[in-house]
């Protein structure tokens, strides 16, 4: 899919305020979406609430930084140490995938008490992701921080019209996750800190998930049943080293249970909230071991109906995995790496690399790998370059740098060039696997734009 882009940002700035607005006239850009069940999304229409609102940029802060407040897109929010939430994002998606968020962070003036929270759609906040992290220091002579966070999904459905289920009733699906993580400072000095710290991690799905185990019973193989309403998630320990504020080094052990992804609420979480699948594809498996006769497996599945017929389903993101029986159905156990480098504005570079390993069984054999590549250069490095950015995301991958149509890698660059010191030309190509139409089959989403830009 490609396009060009007329943009025109009109920005105020104060000391304490920052308001932009990003009049984006696409050309070229005439969307199918099978979701919505229009044949022809018009993204230049500003009469649409979610279109005029997700252009907006406003920031306000205190003249004491305590508390600050951003009405804009959410992009690459971390809770704590990402076990639970690891740069999401709201809007990956660009232009298909637009919602206005909002955050506000506030800090005691002793900065030894934190309270952030944030909404991921303020114009539809009965189906949007909302969340709150808190961070104290409660012990007068002990340097032990205490943070705790939840996150509710109010609506995992909220992707599918209501319209759109036919003679049934409407399917929602709450999800709740809770984390709570403990910092314990070593080294604390003008340029170096480090700290110890342990994440724990819980979700709730809502409704129970029915899974299979290859289990050894006195000689014979069989497929045990479970159903799991909970799955928990242990980061550390783990060691956070910290420069000045130029690196940022993390390394930790891993634990986790059966269901938990690590982390669930990804980069690409917008984009797995639901996934279409057909009957054909249930009937094809539900006479095959382990599903064959088995009730609870066979309601789960097929109470995401849409219609009378029973044609099609659809499934939340920690169902419609378990579609492969082998997936995820172990603990697992590992390490996570972060290294993070940036030099002032000018420019900034992120590793992240974490491995699952399946253990407690000798059937358990699936790895699974989570890697992110992010390089980003801003104004005044290259000459008339005010951004250079490339990345590269693999999300809870069985394989690791894979050739595969994998779902949930991202790829992508961004260049702007500066042809006078008002007008610019912005050119980028992001790269995205995920069922985009609805088909059950994982597609590869590339959107390429050529902007023009004038800042007055």
């Amino acid at each position: 899919m490609s396009f060009g882009t007329l943009s025109i940002r009109p920005q105020y700035r104060t000391k304490n305020l920052f308001i932009e607005y990003d009049f984006d006239w696409f050309i070229g850009l005439n969307e199918k979406n099978s979701i919505n069940n229009i044949m022809e999304e018009n993204f230049n229409n500003y009469s649409d609430i979610n279109r005029l609102l997700s252009a907006l940029t406003l920031q306000f802060r205190t003249s004491n930084n305590n508390v600050t407040f951003q009405l804009k897109k959410i992009a690459n929010l971390t809770i704590g140490y990402g076990s639970l939430m690891n740069q999401y994002t709201n809007s990956i998606h660009y232009p298909l995938k637009q919602n206005p968020g909002c955050l506000l962070k506030t800090k005691s003036n002793s900065n030894k008490y934190t309270f952030d929270i944030f909404i991921s759609s303020i114009h539809k906040p009965n189906s949007s992701l909302i969340g709150f992290y808190t961070t104290g220091k409660l012990l007068k002579n002990m340097p032990l921080t205490i943070g705790f966070a939840a996150i509710i999904d109010n609506n995992q459905f909220a992707e599918y019209h209501d319209t759109l289920w036919t003679n049934v009733k409407p399917k929602t699906n709450r999800l709740q996750a809770y984390q709570i993580d403990f910092t314990y400072n070593l080294v604390n000095t003008l340029h170096k800190k480090t700290n110890l710290f342990t994440e724990l991690s819980i979700i709730n799905f809502g409704d129970e998930i029915r899974y299979f185990k290859l289990e050894d019973l006195n000689g014979e193989i069989i497929d045990r049943g479970f159903n799991k309403k909970f799955a928990f998630s242990v980061l550390g320990p783990g060691i956070n080293y910290k420069l000045d504020h130029h690196k940022n080094i993390i390394i930790a052990f891993n634990y986790s249970s059966p269901l938990f992804i690590t982390p669930f609420f990804s980069e690409t979480y917008e984009l797995e909230r639901i996934h279409y699948t057909l009957k054909s594809e249930v009937d094809s498996i539900i006479d095959f071991t382990p599903y064959e006769g088995d009730d609870k497996w066979f309601e789960m599945i097929t109470q995401y109906h849409n219609d009378t017929d029973s044609s099609i389903y659809y499934l939340p993101k920690q169902i419609n995995r378990l579609l492969d029986p082998t997936h995820n159905v172990y603990n697992k156990c590992g390490i996570s790496t972060s290294f993070k480098n940036q030099f002032r504005e000018n420019y900034s570079y992120t590793l992240d690399m974490n491995i699952y390993k399946e253990i407690g069984s000798e059937f358990a054999t699936n790895t699974f790998y989570t890697t992110i590549i992010k390089f980003d250069i801003n104004e005044s490095v290259l000459n008339n370059i005010s951004k250079f950015r490339l990345y590269y995301g693999e999300h809870f991958t069985n394989e690791i740098f894979s050739y595969q149509n994998n779902e949930n890698k991202t790829m992508g660059f961004e260049l702007e060039y500066n042809i006078t010191s008002l007008i610019s030309i912005n050119l980028y190509q992001n790269i995205i696997f995920y069922d985009h139409d609805f088909d059950g089959k994982t597609d590869l989403n590339s959107t390429n734009g050529i902007d023009l830009i004038m800042d007055f």
